[in-house]
């Protein structure tokens, strides 16, 4: 775990370098036959571009801290893993920012969670990841209380997953995830199976959301690239985000080895996006700093990536890919055709409203943050982590 900690710090520290070298949602993608939406525009949704403490009130004049990532509620509301904050913000449709999680004050208030308590009367510390599910049940990546904490409609948080305690080298064994000791860094919900899947240090596991039983969905506890075949054979080490297809297949961002993998519920694994590096390689380093140049329909497992950080699945199962060392969104087709949705190829900057091609960013931070990105109906949310902004382009 010491390992993976430090690695989160080295890596962010060299692709906010100059050389920049290098190599998501919490939610599943639904599946439609509607017509597909074309988003282009993108507009700040939350945060002013300093870091600083939220300031409850119209989430546009509010400072945000590393946000790491957000999920979006049935009603449309947003949430916002605010990673230095240790909090959760919930945004309105109306755009109003309110404290949903964590303790409101003018400092940080990071610190030990509670159990059965008001979600606001608990610390967190350094949520990481977000997932909702079908029943609007909030789920949180407390990083660094090694827990998975679940807040109910009624506003109410338990601690869902986690005994509190730093894991252990290996795996865990099956069994109820409250009595699991995991590094939770990553969260996504499967609303049709029912589950909620999440990384740890060097495997994802899978939570049933009804009997609250654990097992271990992929990876075998070893710290090198992952092998396309059975996924409990293969490594699954540093990922930091996860998402669902409409299919129940599972994606992964290992974003220390500049690839997403591909994990179907007979929990097989393949390459979905970029190239392995040099067998067992997972150093920044060994990726490449700039894409290939960008073709239109480039297959995407034929494109070599830079560190891949936060994911997410839409409704007609495109896979938005945050590409952190290249600083820009990919947008890859069910037929694995990969093109830029949002930023400019090895351009960094601060996003601004205007043609989402055109705008510029920052994903990375000094905390090991690597953005995040969440489709929706009405619009595609990319957290800026290094920016310490929310953008969303419709």
């Amino acid at each position: 775990m010491k390992k993976l900690k430090s690695s989160v710090h080295v890596l962010t520290a060299a692709l906010i370098s100059a050389a920049l070298v290098a190599c998501g949602t919490g939610s599943s993608g639904g599946g439609t036959t509607a017509p597909e939406p074309v988003f282009t525009n993108l507009s700040i949704f939350a945060g002013t571009g300093e870091s600083g403490v939220q300031t409850p009130g119209l989430a546009t004049s509010s400072k945000l801290n590393a946000p790491a990532n957000t999920a979006v509620d049935s009603k449309g509301n947003v949430y916002i893993a605010d990673w230095e904050n240790c909090v959760v913000e919930r945004v309105s449709k109306t755009g109003q920012l309110t404290v949903f999680a964590g303790i409101e004050s003018a400092t940080p208030q990071c610190g030990v969670e509670s159990n059965n308590v008001a979600a606001t009367a608990s610390h967190l510390h350094n949520p990481s990841s977000l997932a909702v599910d079908a029943n609007d049940n909030l789920y949180i990546a407390d990083q660094n209380n090694f827990t998975i904490a679940k807040v109910a409609a009624n506003g109410i948080l338990t601690k869902f997953a986690g005994t509190g305690s730093s894991p252990a080298q290996g795996l865990p064994t099956p069994g109820p995830a409250i009595n699991k000791s995991i590094y939770p860094l990553a969260l996504a919900v499967d609303k049709k199976a029912n589950a909620l899947y999440f990384s740890s240090l060097n495997f994802i596991g899978k939570v049933d959301l009804t009997t609250e039983s654990m097992s271990i969905f992929a990876g075998n506890g070893e710290e090198v690239s992952p092998t396309p075949g059975p996924a409990l054979n293969s490594a699954a080490y540093g990922v930091t985000s996860l998402s669902v297809d409409s299919k129940g297949n599972v994606y992964a961002s290992n974003t220390f080895i500049c690839v997403i993998t591909k994990i179907t519920p007979a929990q097989q694994l393949s390459i979905y996006a970029g190239i392995l590096p040099s067998p067992g390689g997972i150093e920044p380093g060994q990726c490449s700093s700039l894409e290939t140049p960008f073709v239109p329909n480039l297959l995407a497992k034929a494109t070599t990536l830079g560190n891949t950080g936060g994911i997410g699945v839409d409704a007609y199962d495109n896979l938005y890919v945050i590409d952190v060392g290249n600083s820009v969104v990919d947008k890859i087709t069910p037929d694995g055709k990969l093109s830029v949705f949002a930023g400019k190829v090895g351009q960094f900057g601060v996003p601004t409203a205007g043609l989402a091609t055109n705008a510029t960013f920052r994903f990375a931070s000094d905390n090991g943050g690597f953005g995040g990105v969440t489709p929706t109906s009405t619009g595609v949310y990319i957290t800026a982590t290094g920016n310490h902004m929310v953008t969303v382009v419709k």
